[in-house]
C-alpha cells in the first residue's frame, strides 16, 4: 500500500509540474523577434493590404503551420492576431510593422534571416520555400 501511495503521489507531483509548464509557456512574453528564433518560423502578415481570407485559410491550414513550427502575425490597424499564445512588446510590434512597410508576407527562418518576402500570400509556396530549408529537410528525416 505504501508503494502505492508514493506512485500516486509522484504521478500526481508530475501532472502538476506538467501543468505548470503549460501554463508557463502559454504566458510568454516577447520583447522583439529574435526570441522566438531557433524555435519558430514565423510568418508576417500586413492584414492591412492582405483579403480578410488569408486568415480562414492559416485557419484550417493549422496542422501543416504546427509540423513546420510556424508561428503567423496578422498585423491590422495596429493590433495583432496570431496563432502565438503569448504576449508581444511595443518593441515587436514596431518589429513587426518595419518589416511589413515595403512588403505584405515577410517569412523569417528558424535562423532569423529573412527567407522570403512577397507582396501576396501564397501559403503553398510558404512552404514549399520551407521545406526546401536545409533544417527543415533534416526535421522531415527525423
Amino acid at each position: 500500500m505504501n508503494i502505492i501511495i508514493k506512485s500516486t503521489i509522484s504521478i500526481f507531483s508530475m501532472l502538476a509540474l506538467m501543468t505548470s509548464s503549460v501554463a508557463i509557456a502559454q504566458t510568454v512574453h516577447i520583447r522583439n523577434l529574435a526570441e522566438l528564433s531557433w524555435n519558430y518560423r514565423v510568418i508576417l502578415l500586413n492584414g492591412d493590404v492582405l483579403p480578410a481570407e488569408t486568415l480562414s485559410e492559416l485557419s484550417k491550414q493549422n496542422s501543416a503551420l504546427n509540423e513546420r513550427q510556424i508561428v503567423w502575425l496578422w498585423q491590422q490597424n495596429n493590433e495583432i492576431k496570431s496563432n502565438f499564445m503569448g504576449s508581444l512588446s511595443e518593441q515587436t510590434l514596431t518589429q513587426i510593422a518595419q518589416q511589413l512597410t515595403d512588403y505584405k508576407v515577410v517569412l523569417i527562418g528558424k535562423d532569423g534571416g529573412i527567407k522570403m518576402q512577397k507582396q501576396d500570400f501564397n501559403l503553398a509556396t510558404i512552404f514549399e520555400t520551407i521545406d526546401s530549408m536545409p533544417m527543415r529537410r533534416q526535421e522531415m528525416q527525423q
